[in-house]
């Protein structure tokens, strides 16, 4: 379950925020509905997503304030081995940790799931999985991800 609410992290438009469910509120409600969670399961659903969400929320922040700081060093030939290599350790850590919450969150949620409950959201989760192999899998023989990209570009560019 992990799986399908952390791949579901676009928001809203801000000011919408209160009244209109985001993507990720809305994939919440459906998994919820079609798994028959009750309201306790459908609960630890959101606090699995909101683990997720607010994580990559702040290394998302961080990653780009450390690059502008890492760029500024390179380009001064001041690069310190010592800090990027802390800073590196320092993110792997906190993901860690994240993924071990994730995990037992995801863990004590399937505890309180019936057997075809689970059988169900583990059908779910092998269907999205079979998707991004597909996907990456296209991505790669069509040139890779940059080549994606320029396509999208230029089909963009063309209207």
């Amino acid at each position: 379950l992990m799986f399908l609410v952390a791949g579901c992290q676009n928001e809203s438009v801000a000011e919408e925020a209160e009244t209109v469910p985001t993507v990720a509120e809305r994939r919440i409600e459906a998994i919820s509905a079609e798994l028959e969670l009750d309201e306790s399961q459908h609960e630890r659903l959101g606090r699995i997503h909101a683990l997720v969400h607010e994580r990559r929320t702040e290394l998302r922040a961080e990653r780009s304030e450390r690059l502008e700081q890492h760029l500024e060093a390179f380009e001064a030939g001041e690069l310190e081995p010592t800090e990027v290599h802390g800073q590196i350790d320092s993110v792997i850590d906190r993901v860690r940790e994240t993924a071990h919450q994730v995990a037992d969150e995801v863990i004590a949620l399937s505890e309180t799931m019936s057997d075809e409950q689970r059988a169900q959201a583990a059908e779910r989760i092998r269907a999205f999985h079979e998707r991004m192999e597909s996907f990456h899998a296209r991505m790669e023989s069509e040139g890779g991800f940059h080549a994606f990209m320029e396509r999208i570009r230029s089909f963009h560019e063309s209207d």
